[in-house]
């Protein structure tokens, strides 16, 4: 019970604000799309679970979602300059 309180709740939401307030909200939030691939690979590693087409398609279309949206992300970024951020912190 202590594990599920301390690691998987108070260190995974101080894991999350870390790394938005080292990044930007969008790049933190475009790792959810690789949830399911290594979810499936520590199944695969830690409980012997088979990885089937299916398993491994899954994680090439996750993995392309995700390197896809980062790419968004650079591009985006380019044209801050025409579209500045607000000046307010919560914004």
């Amino acid at each position: 019970m202590a594990w599920l309180v301390l690691v998987l709740s108070v260190a995974a939401v101080g894991l999350m604000y870390w790394l938005i307030r080292r990044s930007a909200a969008t790049g933190f939030a475009s790792l959810f799309y690789l949830v399911p691939a290594v979810t499936s690979l520590l199944a695969f590693a830690v409980f012997g679970e088979r990885l089937d087409a299916l398993s491994i398609s899954g994680i090439v279309i996750c993995a392309g979602a995700w390197r896809w949206s980062i790419e968004v992300l650079q591009s985006l970024r380019r044209f801050d300059c025409y579209f500045p951020r607000s000046s307010t912190s919560w914004v």
